[in-house]
């Protein structure tokens, strides 16, 4: 009893009532610690067997331990959230993850959206074939989570499409200098394949956007204007682009 916390044993108390109350089928999970000094997961099932009035007979526990279905549990919800390919989220888990974001934002805080697109990507598949177009996009993953900020989420949303959420963002003329060394980091030569490039489009939470849906319209939008005005380039969003857009090339 020595190594149970307080919540530990208000568990187990908590089981003892509902025996006492008659409840049927109780089962709970929670970790405790063992002889070696680590931590393992554990489940009891305790069933309660009562009489004719109801009032309890018998009461039998299982003690489980669960550590390792615990593991596999939570290494396949890792698989099922991340791009196999990459090693970033995948496109529905980085979507789930901006609309939480978005909604758990309180007042004054901000956020940026990228949406980073590979330039001339299908010429590597068809000049040098899809294994070095794999190679190149591997590294572009590799290069975009490398210069990404702390707390960054970065995910694949297509075939050579890429979706960044930065967290806790000062002003946009602050963030600009570390926008501009990814999109630096992004123009990269590879061995046997040439210089690759990519394209970024940029938008702001609440500037330009309260909803997912938004931002993410807009930061496509500001990835059209940078492929057509030069491409290895970021463009922030802007109304009208005619009039104001900004280009960094």
């Amino acid at each position: 009893m020595d190594l149970l916390s307080s919540s530990h044993k208000e568990i187990l108390l908590t089981c003892m009532e509902n025996i006492k109350k008659g409840v049927a089928y109780q089962k709970y999970e929670f970790m405790l610690p063992v002889k070696s000094g680590e931590s393992r997961w554990f489940e009891i099932r305790v069933i309660t067997q009562t009489n004719k009035q109801g009032e309890p007979v018998l009461g039998i526990g299982i003690l489980s331990d669960i550590t390792e279905r615990k593991d596999r549990i939570s290494q396949l919800e890792k698989e099922i959230q991340m791009d196999m390919f990459t090693g970033l989220l995948n496109k529905a888990s980085i979507e789930r993850y901006g609309k939480r974001k978005l909604s758990e934002l309180r007042e004054g805080e901000k956020l940026a959206a990228l949406i980073v697109d590979m330039d001339d990507f299908k010429d590597i598949n068809d000049r040098y074939g899809h294994p070095a177009g794999d190679h190149v996009l591997k590294e572009t993953a590799d290069i975009l989570r490398h210069h990404a900020p702390v707390g960054a989420r970065i995910g694949r949303i297509g075939g050579d499409e890429f979706m960044v959420f930065l967290n806790d963002v000062p002003s946009e003329k602050e963030l600009e200098p570390r926008i501009a060394q990814i999109c630096s980091s992004l123009t990269h030569c590879y061995e046997g394949y040439g210089t690759v490039s990519c394209s970024m489009g940029i938008t702001f939470y609440p500037k330009d956007g309260i909803w997912f849906e938004e931002l993410y319209q807009k930061a496509d939008l500001a990835l059209y204007e940078a492929k057509h005005s030069g491409r290895s380039c970021y463009k922030f969003y802007r109304v009208p682009f005619e009039q104001n857009g900004q280009n960094v090339c």
